[in-house]
């Protein structure tokens, strides 16, 4: 799925201690998050959400994993870079 940036100053980073952010919160991936519940989604903070959702709602947070807080299976991250 592609979901449009509305901060583009928050696209996307990483926390040595944690792990890759996308957007302030919208999508937070935990240190060693195969093993805890510390994974986090946040909809609609820096990232626009679907047009049938609602900032802040409960269906905006389980959108991305199906709860606020979960444990991913499997995460795979790419970095585009100029030549």
């Amino acid at each position: 799925m592609k979901l449009d940036i509305s901060d583009s100053s928050h696209a996307i980073r990483n926390d040595p201690s944690y792990g890759p952010w996308f957007g302030k919160s919208d999508l937070v991936i935990s240190d060693m998050a195969a093993y805890n519940i510390n994974s986090s989604s946040f909809l609609g903070e820096s990232y626009n959400l679907p047009d049938d959702l609602v900032s802040g709602s409960v269906d905006a947070h389980n959108y991305l994993a199906g709860s606020r807080y979960f444990m991913p299976e499997e995460v795979e991250v790419f970095h585009i870079g100029k030549n």
